[in-house]
């Protein structure tokens, strides 16, 4: 009996008094993060794939310029600023320029027409494409004149007075506040009879009239365009 009670006090010894052996987690190295490239935050190429990328851009706009360059040494664009035998001189934003014109030179005018080199006429504004000789003098396949901008006519204005003064050395017809100038494309006209035919020497002054000019700069006399004569 005193046997049994002695193991079952050993057993129990060593279960609630045996060291506990606590296992020391080893700490592993801390991961280092390296930063992302932008390129890789953005989904782009990295590394060779990259420099690859650049290369290609850069033969691109090399080629691109190269081209450019061939195109205006093939095309003259100016306005012709002397016109002798066969050759033109341009002036343009690279100074002066010069355009033969050979047997197969063909010319379009502004109406979409052949013409000859006698219908070319100093400042006309031309696109001339050839080949470039030694000396930079372009032998044109073709010419094409460019028609001028359209301008916006001037707004017409009204003018109702009576002459103060007709000089008939300056053609200008005074008023109270007003002045104008007749020429010979001025369109006069009497209202009292129509067939007449005036002369600036038939107005007078305190005779009454309306004057239909141009809106003119600020200090310059306009020009009549058209004038009547009351009665």
């Amino acid at each position: 009996m005193n046997k049994t009670r002695i193991i079952i006090f050993y057993l129990l010894f060593f279960i609630f008094y045996s060291p506990v052996m606590a296992a020391t987690p080893t700490a592993s190295p801390s991961a280092t993060i390296a930063p992302a490239s932008p390129s890789a935050i953005q989904g782009g190429p990295t590394g060779p794939e990259e420099e690859k990328v650049l290369e290609i851009r850069q033969a691109i706009k090399d080629q691109l310029t190269e081209i450019k360059e061939k195109i205006e040494k093939k095309a003259y664009v100016g306005n012709i600023l002397e016109i002798t035998d066969s050759t033109l001189t341009l002036t343009n934003f690279r100074g002066k320029q010069r355009v033969r014109i050979i047997d197969d030179t063909v010319i379009v005018g502004t109406n979409k027409k052949e013409i000859l080199t006698k219908d070319l006429a100093l400042d006309d504004k031309i696109i001339a494409l050839g080949e470039p000789d030694a000396n930079e003098t372009l032998e044109a396949q073709r010419i094409t004149v460019i028609a001028p901008p359209k301008t916006i006519p001037a707004k017409k204005l009204i003018f109702y007075g009576t002459i103060t003064e007709a000089n008939s050395k300056t053609f200008t017809l005074s008023f109270q506040t007003f002045q104008v100038k007749i020429d010979k494309t001025s369109y006069l006209v009497n209202q009292k009879d129509q067939k007449v035919v005036l002369k600036f020497s038939d107005f007078k002054v305190g005779q009454k009239m309306i004057i239909v000019y141009p809106e003119t700069a600020e200090g310059k006399i306009p020009l009549a365009k058209t004038v009547f004569l009351l009665p």
